[in-house]
């Protein structure tokens, strides 16, 4: 969070504190995963917050991996999938 920081989202009167929520993992061979979500895309001003308005941001073992919504879902998927066999 040193990168992106902790400024709130604000815009037309809505704020949002970010980061918004944080996931941690650990991979089967020790790998620390932890993704950092963040508000960046205001797509209602209804005071909600929904994943299509976040933008995750991906860590393996303190560096950054990846970014992005598609991009962090297939890491994901994998990770999962690592796990399960």
């Amino acid at each position: 969070m040193q990168w992106m920081g902790t400024r709130p989202f604000r815009e037309n009167g809505f704020q949002v504190a970010n980061p918004v929520r944080t996931e941690s993992y650990q991979t089967g061979d020790g790998v620390d995963i932890e993704i950092v979500y963040y508000y960046t895309d205001l797509e209602k001003t209804d005071s909600l917050v929904t994943d299509a308005e976040l933008t995750p941001i991906l860590f393996k073992d303190g560096v950054l991996a990846a970014w992005g919504r598609d991009v962090v879902a297939g890491l994901i998927k994998n990770l999962q999938s690592s796990a399960s066999r």
